[in-house]
């Protein structure tokens, strides 16, 4: 009898590793290609290879063909599946018989997995959590599907893809009425197509996989998990860098499940974890010899050979997978590896999506001629987004800025990485103001705001680079030097007291296990003092959205009809009236809003305070609460009785709302000139034990327990520009061109 072979259908990247890494291992593989741009048919590991397409092809077409190619090894041969089609057409197929087998589970059950309703059945039959699944046949339907699941849901294909052509993508997701509408415009022709899954919120874990194999005879279990770094679109799409990692309690699960339906094959099973109810999440099934098992391959599991090996001859020892493994396919658009760069993936784990072994690379120095057409491909692709029209405009696909590049290119040749082990032993502060929904954040309307999302991605770069740790122990540590703090050590902190402090940043941080202090403008909460650069900005953005003048009282007129015209006015008008002590600041800014009186509610959900009973709770969550002054001044500009009675007043007022015994105190403004030693004494005297200021800086001596330098991070912050403020080599480079500038004004 001659040795078993493989049938690799499917002949794009998938398959191509697939053929590599069966054929590296000493097995004859014939590969199966649907057109001419599917690498793998140039592969030198394919004996054989065969053009032929699924459309208009039924299931019995196919295994004829499966048959007809395993002829070269008497019969006998394992057929591996490496795309939606062609698992689409073994589900609908006949059971083939042995000595010809499939890699992954046979027809009935096949069907069953690939149909997300009934998948959704089968997980929670087998007592795992699933996502609510329907196939929706109106548009009705759809929209009171949103409705039980807030608002969010994906859109996924049943089984077969025609759908998916229409939608332009496999997985769409839904956010609003609006976007249900114009979906169901497109797709209401295929409407028995059209599945709708719950959207489970992410989690600091992310999604996270189980890669592996069950026997035929069902007595045995093996895989690894994993965890998904980049997916596009996130909540369903393609995986373009996994991890091999240990995560607790996930291999317990998928024995239950996949012991439950009896599922003999490869797979690769995709959780989150539900955030209400404590547990993972079941979301989806792989039933295809794909791109998940890359990353047990380059772990050293091979699980397309071990499934080759159960099928056609003897169960082999099993070596676990090297721990950790990463694997990455770089997309060919920019904005795509832009992404990779921002989960903190270094320039080798990028090249590495390129070459490999035994894994589903495209460039092998034993099989070069992929890696070729790859280029030729690319070089296509490259062209066709130049020439591009779109309204008569040529467009790149790329939404990355020159200073994007820039600061990842410094970021991962490893600059930040060195700085940062330089400053390691001195303690760092952030300062935030707020946190905003992503559809709130708006330019300069909220600059001093970050997004939800992009502060959830500092949290994510906090927890791999610092430790965490309470304000109070950097300032304990500072003054006793008896408990050192850990290396990397930061804290966050948060001004003024804005009520989306309790609704966005605290859960967040929770999530994370960390702890915030939040510094709270004491008049702003009890309605007897607004911040006072509101109203400016409130003034200012309804000028510009009315068409009307703009004049700032004993300053003149500021240009406000172009938007970022606008937003350079406001900064201007800041710093103008920075300038004035408080009650002139307030004279002319009540002016001002006689001015503009229909201005009073704009910005009011985004900039309102925070409630003491709010206070109260955030305490009781753990957090640590600050004084801000009363009305916030800038304190040096202020008499020395008025300055004492803002310090004074908020630090007596949030002492007596929370009965705290010590406070910390922030400086309003915080730069170096608005604050001096007579301001730091008031704060000692009024019992707090440390003050924080608001320019950057590395805290190291005890005799900055009363000016502790703080990071400002604003919605402008990407990942980079925080990892390369907090670092110091981005305030170092500005220090060096300062001087140079200066040295050059004294030269003339």
């Amino acid at each position: 009898m001659r040795q078993a072979g493989a049938v690799v259908l499917g002949l794009t990247l998938n398959g191509l590793g697939v053929a590599r890494s069966l054929a590296m291992a000493g097995v004859p593989v014939v590969g199966v290609y649907q057109d001419r741009e599917e690498l793998g048919r140039l592969s030198r590991h394919c004996a054989d290879t065969v053009h032929w397409t699924t459309r208009g092809r039924t299931p019995a077409d196919l295994t004829e063909l499966c048959k007809a190619l395993a002829q070269h090894w008497e019969g006998h041969g394992v057929v591996y599946p490496t795309s939606d089609d062609f698992v689409e057409l073994l589900a609908k197929a006949e059971v083939l018989e042995p000595p010809l087998y499939v890699a992954v589970g046979q027809s009935p059950l096949l069907r069953a997995v690939l149909d997300k309703q009934h998948f959704a059945k089968l997980v929670t039959e087998a007592g795992c959590l699933a996502p609510r699944t329907i196939r929706a046949l109106s548009l009705e339907q759809i929209l009171a599907f949103m409705g039980k699941c807030n608002g969010k849901a994906l859109v996924k294909p049943r089984i077969s893809h025609r759908s998916a052509g229409k939608l332009g993508s496999k997985v769409v997701y839904l956010a609003s009425e609006t976007e249900a509408k114009n979906l169901w415009e497109v797709i209401a022709p295929w409407a028995d197509e059209l599945v709708l899954q719950e959207v489970v919120e992410d989690s600091p874990c992310g999604i996270v996989v189980y890669l592996g194999y069950r026997s035929r005879d069902g007595r045995r279990l093996v895989g690894c998990t994993g965890r998904k770094l980049r997916q596009i679109p996130v909540d369903g799409g393609t995986a373009a860098c996994v991890r091999l990692e240990d995560v607790p309690g996930l291999t317990k699960l998928v024995e239950t499940f996949i012991t439950a339906i009896d599922y003999r094959g490869l797979f690769g099973l995709e959780f989150k974890w539900h955030q209400t109810c404590k547990q993972f999440c079941l979301l989806d099934m792989s039933a295809r010899t794909e791109l998940f098992h890359t990353v047990a391959l380059a772990g050293g599991l091979n699980l397309p050979y071990l499934a080759h090996l159960d099928c056609a001859g003897p169960w082999p020892p099993i070596r676990q997978p090297v721990r950790p493994a990463c694997w990455i396919r770089v997309e060919h658009e920019l904005a795509a590896i832009k992404r990779l760069w921002c989960r903190g993936i270094s320039p080798g784990h990028l090249l590495s999506g390129y070459r490999g072994r035994l894994c589903l690379a495209v460039f092998s120095v034993k099989d070069p001629l992929p890696f070729l057409g790859y280029c030729a491909e690319f070089a296509r692709r490259v062209r066709r987004r130049l020439t591009q029209k779109t309204g008569g405009t040529a467009t790149c696909g790329s939404d990355l800025s020159p200073k994007d590049v820039a600061r990842s290119i410094v970021c991962h040749v490893g600059a930040p990485a060195a700085f940062r082990w330089h400053h390691r032993m001195a303690p760092v502060v952030v300062a935030y103001h707020g946190i905003v929904a992503d559809s709130d954040s708006q330019d300069w309307e909220t600059a001093d705001m970050v997004a939800e999302s992009r502060f959830r991605q500092h949290l994510e770069f906090y927890r791999r680079h610092y430790n965490v740790v309470p304000l109070r122990r950097i300032a304990k540590t500072l003054a006793t030097q008896d408990e050192p703090l850990p290396r990397c050590s930061l804290a966050i902190t948060f001004d003024d007291g804005f009520r989306n402090n309790l609704t966005f940043a605290v859960p967040a941080l929770e999530e994370y296990g960390f702890v915030a202090t939040f510094f709270l403008t004491t008049g702003f909460l009890d309605g007897s003092a607004e911040l006072w650069w509101l109203p400016l900005k409130r003034c200012i953005l309804m000028a510009h959205r009315s068409g009307s003048g703009f004049r700032l009282p004993g300053f003149g007129n500021l240009p406000v009809s172009d938007y970022q015209k606008a937003g350079e006015s406001y900064r201007k008008a800041l710093d103008l009236l920075k300038e004035l002590s408080a009650d002139e600041r307030t004279s002319r800014l009540q002016e001002l809003e006689r001015a503009f009186s229909d201005a009073s509610e704009l910005l009011r959900d985004v900039y309102d305070p925070l409630t003491w009973d709010e206070v109260r709770e955030m305490a009781g969550r753990g957090m640590e609460i600050g004084a801000h002054t009363v009305t916030h001044p800038i304190l040096s500009r202020e008499s020395e009785d008025r300055a004492r009675r803002e310090v004074y007043d908020s630090v007596r007022r949030i002492k007596e709302e929370l009965s705290s015994s010590d406070l910390p105190f922030s400086y309003p403004n915080g730069q170096r000139a608005d604050f001096a030693e007579d301001t730091e004494d008031l704060v000692r005297q009024a019992g707090c034990y440390a003050a924080v200021a608001g320019f950057p800086g590395f805290n190291r001596k005890a005799g900055h327990l009363y000016q502790l330098r703080r990071f400002p991070i604003g919605g402008h912050h990407t990942v980079h520009a925080v990892e390369l403020d907090l670092c110091g080599l981005r305030h170092g480079v500005k220090r060096i061109l300062g001087l140079l500038r200066r040295s050059h004004r004294d030269d003339q």
